[in-house]
């Protein structure tokens, strides 16, 4: 029995350090630009909507860079997911391939958030994103509150929105 505790201990103690590894990592792959204004993209999203980063949000949302083919993405897809059903969420499919392909991707993986399609990479480039996932918490003045690069859970994103009302 002690032997299957101190396994146990050692495994959360194992797990903790990964999590805090990862945090810190995905913080400082992330582009550095808390504060600034985003860079001047407008574009139409995958379902006809229009989106324009200069103007002023009612209040903060998420920017989120994803790919098709990134396994970390296709993992974080469904935190993404659930949290457009109650937040305000703009996704960028960066490098995916045409409007059909990323349509059948969303539909194959029963996704229903908002996409616009980065087919080139021009707005990524634009928010110099290099790494993907990479999610940005935008306040209500249209700036940067947060990003970071990686995983992300539902609860961390919604966490993050949160300050971004309060603050």
């Amino acid at each position: 029995m002690a032997k299957w505790r101190r396994w146990l201990k050692e495994l959360v103690i194992l797990a903790l350090l990964t999590a805090v590894g990862a945090t810190v990592i995905g913080y400082l792959r992330a582009p550095s630009f808390e504060g600034a204004a985003l860079p001047k993209v407008e574009v139409s999203k995958l379902y006809g909507l229009a989106y324009d980063s200069s103007v002023k949000p009612d209040k903060p949302y998420i920017l989120h860079f994803w790919a098709t083919w990134c396994p970390v993405c296709h993992a974080e897809a469904g935190n993404i997911d659930a949290l457009a059903k109650e937040e305000k969420v703009i996704t960028v499919a960066v490098k995916s391939g045409g409007l059909e392909k990323i349509g059948e991707y969303m539909k194959a993986n029963g996704l229903s958030f908002p996409v616009i399609n980065d087919q080139n990479g021009a707005i990524a480039e634009a928010f110099m994103i290099g790494v993907f996932p990479t999610t940005i918490i935008v306040d209500r003045e249209g700036k940067v509150f947060w990003a970071e690069s990686g995983y992300t859970t539902t609860w961390g994103l919604k966490l993050r929105l949160w300050l971004a009302e309060i603050f």
